[in-house]
């Protein structure tokens, strides 16, 4: 079976700080070879001004300029595309985390089969089935025990079920 995203940027943050870091390389690199053409056309002709380089330059950036604003978006998607293999796997391990902190139920993960970090949803899995067979141990321990003493469930947020789960 074959899953598919359905979303472009899965973490919009880890994501957007990629893509605005990949911009400003981009921008770098632009400023870095307009530099040294600025420099190797005053370089070789002296006697011209700066202004005549510049313009000089502009006239050679025109070939390599149109370039890199083509490439640009594409290298972009390419990107995104590229880290959906691991920020789409952290994204769905990290809901289901919360999910099975906070006692929801949680369908074991599967990854899709060109994400990285496979073997997480497999431990991921075993954890959860550990989880899933504590609490039902507790709660037919609970049941055998007291009814009207309620027994505190595993991940509670609550202090007091916190301190009951840690001096059992």
């Amino acid at each position: 079976m074959v899953l598919l995203r359905h979303n472009l940027l899965v973490d919009r943050d880890v994501q957007g700080v990629m893509l605005r870091r990949t911009a400003l390389y981009a921008t770098a690199v632009a400023a870095y070879f307009s530099g040294i053409l600025i420099c190797s056309e005053s370089l070789a002709d002296p006697d011209q001004s700066v202004v005549t380089a510049i313009l000089r330059c502009a006239d050679e950036m025109i070939y390599w300029l149109p370039g890199l604003a083509i490439l640009a978006p594409v290298i972009a998607y390419d990107i995104v595309r590229i880290s959906n293999r691991f920020t789409g796997p952290v994204f769905r391990l990290r809901r289901e985390l919360t999910r099975l902190a906070e006692g929801q139920e949680v369908q074991p993960m599967v990854f899709r089969e060109d994400d990285y970090w496979i073997e997480m949803s497999e431990a991921f899995n075993r954890i959860r089935e550990e989880v899933i067979e504590l609490r039902e141990a507790r709660q037919s321990q609970a049941e055998e025990s007291s009814p009207e003493m309620p027994q505190p469930r595993l991940f509670d947020k609550d202090e007091a079920d916190v301190e009951l789960l840690s001096t059992e």
